[in-house]
């Protein structure tokens, strides 16, 4: 009545308040391990971006996984063009990646594949995998190492909260005229007799009481853990850190609703 519900006439504990135990928190999701990355790009002649297919790019990535000493899985290929520095000839530009585990690693993988590409040892081992029409290996570009990003914070679970779930008939209204302005009215009363804030309260259903069918207008308040929106929509939650609360709001509310009614 003090908010301003001058309407009401009654009030009446509708279903007896229960609580409801936050969910248990869940672990934190692993990071992947940071890895450096080395960037390179070899000119192959003999071969073009249409003949150089799925076949011919598993028997690359075997060639530089043998002599990267590294796994299929830490080689990728990114790009294949042709080579317009030789369009007089086929040729292909192949662009790839090789992950290592850290910059002393991937210096030596670096230094190791620019070699094998310049000595002849990628043409071998690339005929050795298949590639029977390879005419010439050339290195496009020279080889460059990229750092991992670095890690990102973990991102902190909010804090467990109970809530109290309740239902509240109110005589004197019903479901079309108990609307924002009194719900808002109702979650004020609420904040202050269960010494919480009014964004921990949230109204979920407001419908005529079928067991008052016969007397004034009325309306139920069903309490759920849901966060209050923005837009105002029919909610109310209750909701505390610690679990003894609970049981010290439920009785407090009742008694200073009935006070309420008692002054009005």
């Amino acid at each position: 009545t003090a908010q301003g519900l001058t309407e009401l006439t009654g009030v009446m504990q509708a279903v007896a308040s229960s609580i409801v135990a936050p969910p248990p928190p869940q672990a934190p999701v692993s990071s992947p391990t940071p890895r450096y990355s080395v960037l390179m790009t070899t000119t192959l002649h003999g071969y073009n971006n249409l003949t150089f297919g799925v076949n011919e790019q598993n028997a690359f990535v075997e060639a530089i996984a043998i002599l990267g000493e590294c796994e299929t899985t830490d080689v990728q290929v990114v790009r294949v063009v042709d080579s317009s520095a030789h369009l007089q000839a086929m040729a292909v530009n192949v662009s790839y990646t090789v992950s290592y585990a850290n910059m002393s690693v991937a210096s030596t993988g670096a230094r190791t594949l620019d070699a094998a590409v310049i000595g002849g040892s990628l043409h071998a081992q690339l005929t050795a995998q298949g590639l029977t029409e390879l005419t010439g290996v050339m290195q496009a570009v020279a080889s460059s190492i990229v750092a991992p990003p670095p890690p990102q914070a973990p991102v902190s679970s909010p804090t467990p909260r109970y809530s109290v779930l309740m239902t509240t008939t109110l005589h004197g209204y019903n479901n079309l005229t108990f609307g924002i302005n009194e719900q808002d009215a109702f979650v004020e009363a609420i904040a202050i007799l269960g010494e919480c804030e009014t964004t921990d309260i949230q109204v979920t259903g407001v419908v005529d009481s079928s067991t008052q069918l016969n007397t004034v207008r009325e309306c139920k308040l069903h309490t759920v853990t849901v966060r209050r929106p923005s837009s105002k929509r029919i909610t109310d939650e209750i909701v505390y850190g610690n679990n003894s609360k609970n049981f010290l709001f439920c009785n407090f509310v009742w008694q200073g609703l009935r006070i309420i009614r008692q002054q009005f």
